[in-house]
């Protein structure tokens, strides 16, 4: 068995690369190294020094812990200047001063911001976590990246087997059912029991409706967005339900 898998030859055999990376399956660029999705690689680095330095800061100076941010702000407003017109350092009881309180509170906003953006991935470097996009050129700028990516066989094994046109073994490629691949197939269950529901009732069946009832329900300690679940059912809806407002209402002559 071959070592390594081609993004090409997974797109090949009829599979979504995206959802197999969402699912846990891990890309890989042509030295081996594991590749992190686009979104989480452009913040990572810099969460991580900010991490370090306000350990560091906090560390050195343990009372900046109980700083808050809305205080420094006031405290900033009212600080005093100097003949020169620069604002006068202010000392505190910790050894800390202004200009390293500013710096601190400063990196720890960013931080939080950061923050949000990092939780989204329990398994880092895993893709796991990872959102489609809802943007058309941003969706093929990440199918590009994971056809020329490659795919470790024995990574690939761990997964639930899924035959594809082939029935050779050698040719079936493995799939796991992470948690967003389970969440995706009980928004498809919802969606059809409204679809149901609404028909019976005899109801247009309303896609953006659908979408926030769904995204109510769907608890598995995650909150998926609005565009995410809209691209998991879209398909089971009439054409009619998927365009923005809401249709004229038939009336029967």
């Amino acid at each position: 068995m071959e070592q390594w898998w081609t993004g090409t030859k997974l797109k090949e055999s009829g599979h979504d690369l995206i959802d197999l990376v969402q699912r846990g399956l891990q890309p890989h660029n042509k030295e081996g190294k594991k590749i992190v999705a686009p979104d989480l690689a452009k913040v990572l680095n810099r969460y991580l020094r900010l991490k370090a330095d306000n350990e560091s800061t906090e560390q050195k100076f343990p009372g900046i812990q109980k700083s808050n941010y809305k205080d420094w702000c006031k405290l900033n407003k009212n600080r005093q200047v100097d003949w020169d017109v620069q604002l006068v350092k202010i000392d505190f009881p910790d050894g800390s001063d202004s200009e390293i309180r500013e710096k601190y509170e400063t990196e720890k906003v960013e931080l939080e911001r950061l923050e949000l953006i990092v939780k989204r991935y329990p398994n880092i470097p895993s893709w796991e976590g990872y959102e489609r996009p809802a943007i058309p050129k941003d969706i093929e700028f990440i199918e590009d990246l994971l056809l020329k990516s490659y795919f470790k066989s024995e990574d690939c094994l761990k997964f639930e087997p899924m035959q594809n046109s082939n029935d050779g073994p050698e040719n079936k490629i493995l799939i796991k059912k992470g948690p967003s691949q389970k969440a995706k197939e009980k928004a498809v269950e919802m969606a059809k029991e409204y679809i149901d529901k609404q028909q019976t009732n005899k109801k247009l069946p309303i896609l953006k409706d659908a979408v926030q009832v769904i995204q109510k329900k769907l608890v598995d300690g995650r909150r998926y967005q609005d565009d995410t679940i809209h691209n998991w059912i879209k398909e089971y809806f009439p054409e009619e339900s998927r365009k923005p407002g809401r249709p004229k209402k038939i009336i029967n002559k």
